[in-house]
Order: C-alpha cells, then sequence, then structure tokens
C-alpha cells in the first residue's frame, strides 16, 4: 500500500517527469511530498478532531438542557472533559500511526514491541490498571459527584475533582486528599435529599419539664418559618436521658445538604436564647464544696 508521499512524488513525476531523472532535483521532491504528505495528514487529523468534539459538546450540552437525564450538571461536565482527552489522545494516537510510516518507520515492528513491552509493563502496573477500572466504574455508576460532601478512605471533604487514576477530596481544614481509585472501597456520600440535626441540651432536675416543653415547642415553631435550610422541624423529641447536670433533652430536624451544620448552630443559639429569656437555665456540672462552718460553696 503506498504512502501518502509516494502518492505525491508519483503526481509530482507525472506533471514534472524530468524530476525522477535528476538526482539533485529527486531529493528535493521527496523532501517536498514527505512535508506536503505531513501538512495533509495534520490538517485532515485536526479536522477530524474539530467535528468529533463538536459532536461531543453538542451531545452532552443537548444532555444537559433534558428534562429526564440522570445525571448532574457536574456530573455531565465531568464526563464530557473525560470524552474529550480520551479523543485528543486517540486522535494523538492515529496521527503517530499514519505520520511515522512516511518517514520510513515501520510501525508494525513498533506496535510489536509496544505489545510485549506493555505486557511487562502491565504486571509492575497493576495497582494503576487497578486504579484506572475502579476509576472508570465510579464515573459510569455516578456514585458521587464533584461538589459532594463524602467519606472515602477514612477520609471526610468536598469532592474537588473526579479522575480515571485519582479523586480528590477537600476537607473543611483546607487540606487535599488524593486518593487513588483503587483504595475507594467504601463510599458514603452524605448528599441525601435531606440531612438530620440533632441539638440536645440540659436543664435542671428540678424544672417544669411541661412548661420548658411548651417554650422549646415555640421556639421550634418561629425557627421553621425563619430557617429557609429547613426541609422539616425542628420538633421537640422529648427527654433523651439523665446526666449529671440534668435532664437531657432533644430537638430534631432535618435540613437540605451542606447547611446542617450551620442549622444546628442556629437552632442552638436560638433555645439558649429562647429559654434564657424565660428564666429557664442551661444547666451544667457543679460542685458544692462545704467547709468546717456548714456553709457551701458552688
Amino acid at each position: 500500500m503506498q504512502t501518502f508521499t509516494e502518492k505525491i512524488e508519483l503526481a509530482i513525476v507525472e506533471l514534472w517527469p524530468k524530476a525522477g531523472n535528476n538526482p539533485f532535483v529527486s531529493v528535493w521532491v521527496d523532501l517536498g511530498a514527505r512535508l506536503a504528505a505531513l501538512v495533509i495528514i495534520v490538517l485532515i487529523l485536526a479536522i477530524i478532531r474539530k467535528l468529533l468534539d463538536t459532536v461531543i459538546l453538542k451531545f452532552f450540552k443537548r444532555a444537559a438542557k433534558g428534562k429526564q437525564h440522570v445525571f448532574t450538571e457536574s456530573r455531565l461536565n465531568t464526563l464530557m472533559g473525560l470524552s474529550r482527552s480520551i479523543l485528543r489522545y486517540g486522535v494523538y494516537f492515529l496521527g503517530a500511526l499514519t505520520i511515522l510510516p512516511e518517514f520510513g518507520v515501520n510501525v508494525n515492528a513498533l506496535l510489536t514491541a509496544a505489545g510485549v513491552g506493555g505486557l511487562a509493563v502491565g504486571f509492575g502496573a497493576q495497582n494503576l490498571v487497578r486504579d484506572v477500572i475502579a476509576g472508570f466504574f465510579i464515573l459510569a455508576e455516578a456514585q458521587f459527584d464533584v461538589g459532594d460532601f463524602v467519606s472515602i478512605a477514612g477520609t471526610e471533604g468536598v469532592v474537588e475533582s473526579i479522575g480515571l487514576r485519582t479523586t480528590t477530596l477537600l476537607d473543611f481544614a483546607g487540606s487535599r486528599h488524593i486518593i487513588p481509585n483503587g483504595e475507594i472501597k467504601l463510599v458514603t456520600n452524605n448528599m441525601g435529599n435531606a440531612m438530620r440535626v440533632l441539638v440536645e441540651f440540659t436543664v435542671g432536675y428540678e424544672s417544669n419539664l411541661d412548661y420548658v416543653k411548651a417554650e422549646v415547642e415555640k421556639i421550634c415553631e418561629q425557627l421553621a418559618s425563619e430557617l429557609p435550610s429547613l426541609v422539616q422541624g425542628p420538633q421537640f423529641v422529648g427527654v433523651q436521658g439523665f446526666s449529671e447536670a440534668g435532664l437531657v433533652l432533644r430537638v430534631r430536624a432535618n435540613s437540605d445538604p451542606m447547611t446542617q451544620w450551620s442549622t444546628e448552630r442556629k437552632i442552638r443559639e436560638a433555645i439558649y436564647k429562647g429559654l434564657n429569656e424565660k428564666g429557664i437555665s442551661i444547666s451544667y456540672p457543679r460542685i458544692q464544696i462545704i467547709g468546717e462552718r456548714g456553709q457551701k460553696n458552688e
């Protein structure tokens, strides 16, 4: 099978027969034919890549606008970036296989050597292969998305990026954790429809429980209308237990994902202020010291 260079040389010789009889001219014809073949191949590959890249962009944009797509926007962006990367490297590989024969390189021998070398490298890169395969299934099964708050490999954080080989988490201290996908055995995704919020506080045993309950319920009703992050509640649950400081009471609510911590702080603050205004103190452990004359010091 003729290469592009050979076809171009034949075309030049047919147009200029004397070029084939002059050795000096033949050298320049051969060089020009190789350069022309290189330019043609690069242009063809660039057009192919541009067309396929446009198809990928249109496909994912149409999927993002669809009302019944199963992937989130971040998942679509991740898959789109991955697809474009695979396309880019595929075009580079095809270009190398097409251009090298134009310069007299035996591609078949290279592929054979690459196959043998790839087998040897495969034994030494088992972890890399495992990471890539695991990353593929993470992306295909949509186990978690960029921006999700998850627990992976004993590390909690927000997913910053998902790649074929590694997943990057950013914890609340600002530290970045890069986890190989092959080490992800268990994933806890904390991005459900609603996250549970529990607030516990203690009042003294001498407190009127019915009165405390009524006041806490009033506070909960007010919070339900003031906090947009709440999905359900807050609701006064009741006595959760007994402690050295007094009765342990619990309030429960459900909030939007990633807002449970701020919601918990606001509920705790509102309960403290509301009870304090009504003369109900949040109790805490106290130590009484009885002196020799019977005086008590707290």
